[in-house]
């Protein structure tokens, strides 16, 4: 019973009234009408001078609001995990064996569309599998 008394009282509004705002708001002052004001004439109009046209077209085009700044690249990163290790070993190994030569880590990389880093992680899951050897600081098929 009583939680139900609880939630009669939950679902009871709250009237409050602030000064200022609904009903209890002052009344606004409706605004003056605007006295017109009094009428200059131009005397003389000869003596105005146009000193040059402006080309708004042009004026347009110089005033385009700056163009918001490009976000970088996001710099290449290497993930060191035996998924993306045995991933990257296995496009070395395809590099490799379609050259059939020794390569540099950088001549790997071009071919395999990938960074020095990532060519390395590969080489060593390679190294550590004995796939592969190194001869004159170039990687081999073993």
């Amino acid at each position: 019973a009583q939680g139900h008394n609880k939630s009669n009282k939950a679902n009871k509004q709250t009237s409050v009234a602030i000064e200022g705002y609904g009903e209890n708001s002052p009344k606004k002052e409706e605004p003056k009408k605007a006295e017109k004001p009094e009428k200059t004439e131009v005397k003389n109009v000869s003596s105005i001078k146009i000193v040059d046209k402006i080309d708004l077209d042009a004026l347009n085009k110089k005033a385009k609001p700056a163009e918001p700044k490009k976000a970088e690249a996001p710099k290449n990163e290497v993930y060191f995990d035996a998924v993306n290790a045995g991933f990257k070993a296995g496009e070395v190994y395809q590099v490799l064996a379609a050259a059939g030569k020794a390569m540099t880590v950088s001549d790997i990389a071009k071919k395999a569309k990938a960074t020095n880093e990532e060519v390395i992680l590969g080489i060593g899951w390679l190294l550590k599998e004995g796939k592969v050897t190194s001869v004159d600081n170039k990687i081999i098929l073993a």
